[in-house]
């Protein structure tokens, strides 16, 4: 991996944290806590005010889908196919 490449991985590791811990610190202050305190999830409805948690905690997914797929962790059907072959 070019160190050009790396320092761009790792500047998105860093952004990543950084907008998780704001959308944390937001639903702390003005959310009451919801989604980062345990809370009840049968009755969970809904409200704007839960979007940054959420976009966070889906962008947050994502980040682990893809550490994993250039970690090599997630190895898919194509990579299978390639190393057989050679």
């Amino acid at each position: 991996m070019k160190a050009n490449k790396v320092k761009w991985v790792i500047a998105g590791g860093v952004l990543c944290v950084l907008l998780l811990l704001l959308s944390v610190w937001y639903a702390a202050t003005f959310n009451g806590g919801r989604l980062v305190e345990p809370m009840d999830f049968s009755t969970y409805t809904f409200q704007i005010r839960d979007l940054p948690m959420l976009c966070s905690t889906a962008f947050g997914f994502f980040g682990f889908f893809y550490e994993g797929k250039l970690s090599n962790t997630f190895m898919d059907e194509r990579f299978r196919e390639n190393a057989v072959r050679a």
